[in-house]
């Protein structure tokens, strides 16, 4: 990679942009030196701080997300276990004489 190229648009339709450049090395690592660019495109600008606060919170957002996912597996797990344990009650209650018992029971409750 010969020249590696960052820049920024400023204003609300980046129609003005500000653009630096580097030449780099073949040992170089592009990544590193792609974000001191950016970086130095954002002293240039005057936002640094705003700068490296976005990319702590889309860093910190995708760890949530990441999270979240986790936790919706773990759940829809356990749904499908729940499901299975339901329909196999289901299927042992319709099965046996424990219907008659049941809607038996379910009479007795709604008399008070």
């Amino acid at each position: 990679m010969k020249t590696t190229k960052i820049g920024f648009g400023v204003n609300n339709y980046e129609n003005f942009r500000i653009y630096i450049e580097a030449d780099l090395e073949p040992d170089e690592d592009c990544t590193l030196a792609l974000d001191f660019l950016r970086t130095r495109v954002a002293d240039e600008i005057g936002f640094p701080q705003y700068y490296l606060d976005l990319r702590s919170k889309v860093s910190d957002a995708k760890y949530e997300l990441s999270v979240l996912v986790r936790k919706l597996e773990e759940v829809k797990l356990d749904l499908e276990v729940a499901t299975s344990k339901w329909s196999n009650l289901v299927n042992y209650f319709s099965s046996s004489m424990m219907v008659i018992v049941l809607s038996q029971i379910h009479l007795k409750v709604n008399i008070f």
